[in-house]
């Protein structure tokens, strides 16, 4: 499916391609339950829109799992590392809910979510560069 995909480059824009890639995109908000924005394909979101998607975390990975049967090797392992993409997410929503509320806020529970959000990166891609206001933002 990936080759039909990049096979129709008709724009440069963000938007869906091809007829395909529209298909794409409304069946993974189908199985997810939320409408995702196709110009924003989660490269850049907004920041409100980022915090929906990290809040449906495990509708999406839920969906990704059950697209392979049970004892495919890809469903495998999705099994090992899905665990690890949905405590990423959280710990980014955690911090982004933290930087984001107008209440004052200890130094130290910032450091402490900074400090998990880095352990959770690195779990999940060992080894990784890790720009965590990039991710974060």
């Amino acid at each position: 499916m990936e080759g039909v995909l990049k096979a129709k480059n008709s724009t440069d824009g963000k938007r869906p391609k091809s007829a395909l890639e529209y298909a794409l995109w409304k069946s993974i908000e189908s199985r997810a339950g939320r409408k995702f924005d196709t110009k924003n394909a989660g490269i850049e979101q907004t920041n409100g829109k980022g915090m929906v998607s990290l809040q449906y975390c495990k509708k999406v990975t839920k969906a990704l799992r059950e697209m392979f049967l049970e004892g495919d090797a890809i469903r495998i392992w999705l099994d090992k590392e899905i665990p690890k993409w949905e405590a990423l997410a959280k710990a980014i929503y955690e911090i982004s809910c933290f930087v984001k509320s107008q209440k004052k806020r200890s130094p130290r529970i910032c450091d402490d979510k900074l400090f998990v959000l880095w352990c959770q990166w690195e779990d999940a891609f060992p080894g990784g560069k890790f720009n965590k206001f990039h991710g974060m933002f």
